[in-house]
């Protein structure tokens, strides 16, 4: 498995390097393909790009996604489709709602459990990775969610302090398993 993740990262520092950054044009495409999709699941979403000099992409409740400029100016189209269909299955999913349920019901009656609610948050980022790697095959899009979760690796010590995400190679393997690779 490890030989599988160095392949898929050789591969997309090759690709990624040699691909060009996503276009005004055809982010705005990617955002109005995922807000279509949003409203197929009846949860619409609001998609915009936030002026930032940091990779990062956020869903927060009511469906609003947002995405920084350099993510944008880093990520090639189908980089940036695999980040905010990832985003969108967040939304679609609802889970920042569920994340806050949980919390609002558990600290009030005393029974918040910080690992079950990591493994619920670690178990939402796997099954936003799923909606976004289906919807790409379902919609014949080039989604590149591999190369996207490559470029935006944290560093190894990340895990510790963020237990609520799994790890990279976990979320690989997954997507890779989906593939069929």
């Amino acid at each position: 498995m490890i030989k599988k993740i160095i392949t898929c990262m050789v591969t997309c520092i090759l690709t990624c390097t040699l691909a060009q950054a996503a276009t005004v044009k055809e982010y705005t495409q990617v955002f109005k393909e995922a807000t279509a999709v949003c409203k197929v699941y009846k949860h619409p979403c609001t998609i915009e790009a936030i002026q930032d000099d940091k990779m990062w992409a956020i869903t927060m409740a009511q469906g609003k996604i947002q995405v920084s400029t350099k993510l944008l100016e880093t990520m090639n189209q189908a980089q940036v489709r695999g980040v905010v269909y990832h985003e969108t299955g967040h939304a679609v999913f609802q889970h920042v709602e569920k994340s806050a349920e949980y919390m609002y019901e558990t600290m009030l009656n005393g029974t918040f459990d910080k690992n079950y609610y990591n493994e619920f948050r670690r178990q939402n980022e796997l099954q936003a990775d799923r909606f976004a790697t289906y919807l790409g095959l379902f919609t014949f899009k080039d989604t590149d969610l591999i190369g996207a979760l490559i470029i935006l690796t944290p560093p190894d010590d990340f895990y510790k302090t963020h237990p609520s995400h799994p790890s990279t190679n976990d979320r690989i393997e997954q997507i890779e398993q989906i593939l069929g690779r």
